[in-house]
């Protein structure tokens, strides 16, 4: 039984990730002449004094001020006023600061950065960044892409392949700013207030612009897509549901109708409990890890628990009235998931809606995997 529901889990969990994970394919010329490049900013960096002691694992640091100037083999967490970072880094980085800065340094994984400033002059892999600024100098190298929401950003470095960038300033290097210095080798996708005046020869690819506007209101053509989506969602996650775990499905049901308090109090205590112990093992360095895998599982569980309510209403209803066709069930759920977007279009409607699925949702799964009275070894 403990077996049927970790597998319940791992299912949900890998649903969740082949749904939302995008797959990203490059070009093997892009590749080729950035590796070239590659490996002249490492054997750069290789030669740029460091301090002697390095880490073997995860670093964790909660300070003011921080310098990071050793070496790590493993993942780092900052949360800071002001950071340096002037090492190599195996392992992704993550920062959270006023002000961050990364110079001659090598980061093999991503960055993802939240900061109100943040100078890049040194080589990272993929960037993920919510800044107000972001200045990528001469010496800045993002192997791959750079997806960044920022007020301002300027790019005088190498974008290795795709740049996704909402902001309301973006600048690339003009003529009298050293130009040879400032390239995209793939396509420049940005979106901001007005349209940059941006020279074709510093994109190898495409340059796409989307103007940012501020819709007052939602067109009919939007609220009809945003519907459809989610009945495909909810459908498709119903037939995962029916052939990878068809023992939490055919308990949803009784879960909801026999045990409604139960129900009822796990969804209020996971959401309030969770996000708490989360926080307290991040704080402390052992229990780090712990808390950016419980925190994961939290989002799975927020972004389906409004299905897994709707499929166990779609399950009441079909014993109900005695349906037993598949195709029939699949129907009642599609038309459950109608009835809740279209509710969810009301004023205010909307927002107890979402609390009510969510809730239950929540507490619909958290009954379902935890070990019933009855159960067996």
């Amino acid at each position: 039984m403990l077996k049927n529901k970790f597998k319940t889990l791992l299912v949900l969990t890998m649903m969740f990730i082949l749904l939302f994970c995008p797959f990203v394919m490059a070009d093997d010329e892009d590749i080729d002449e950035m590796d070239n490049e590659y490996a002249e900013e490492t054997d750069t960096i290789s030669g740029e004094s460091q301090n002697d002691s390095s880490k073997e694992n995860d670093v964790y640091i909660f300070d003011n001020d921080v310098t990071l100037d050793y070496p790590v083999s493993g993942n780092v967490f900052i949360f800071a006023n002001n950071v340096n970072i002037k090492s190599k880094i195996e392992g992704d980085l993550f920062v959270c600061a006023k002000n961050l800065t990364i110079e001659n340094a090598y980061v093999y994984n991503n960055v993802f950065v939240a900061a109100e400033n943040f100078k890049l002059n040194g080589v990272v892999f993929d960037l993920y960044s919510a800044c107000s600024k972001v200045d990528i100098g001469e010496d800045g190298y993002v192997y791959r892409d750079i997806h960044s929401g920022s007020n301002e950003i300027n790019i005088l470095g190498k974008i290795g392949r795709n740049a996704y960038i909402d902001c309301n300033k973006i600048s690339l290097a003009s003529d009298g700013d050293n130009s040879e210095s400032a390239t995209i080798y793939g396509d420049l996708n940005y979106s901001s207030t007005s349209e940059a005046n941006i020279s074709e020869d510093l994109v190898g690819g495409k340059v796409n612009f989307t103007p940012m506007s501020v819709k007052s209101t939602n067109t009919w053509k939007d609220i009809l897509i945003s519907i459809v989506t989610s009945i495909i969602f909810v459908v498709l996650v119903y037939l995962a549901i029916t052939w990878l775990a068809p023992n939490f499905k055919k308990k949803l049901d009784d879960t909801l109708t026999k045990n409604i308090g139960a129900v009822i109090g796990l969804g209020i205590l996971a959401l309030i409990v969770i996000p708490i112990i989360a926080f307290v093992l991040l704080i402390t360095s052992v229990g780090a890890t712990a808390a950016l895998l419980l925190g994961t599982l939290y989002g799975v569980l927020l972004a389906i628990s409004s299905t897994i309510f709707i499929i166990a209403i779609s399950a009441i209803i079909s014993n109900k009235v005695n349906v037993n066709n598949t195709f029939a069930k699949i129907g009642i759920v599609a038309v459950l998931t109608l009835i809740i977007s279209l509710l969810k279009l009301v004023p205010y409607l909307s927002t107890i809606i979402t609390i009510i699925c969510v809730w239950l949702g929540t507490g619909i799964i958290v009954k379902q995997l935890l070990p019933s009275k009855n159960s067996e070894n």
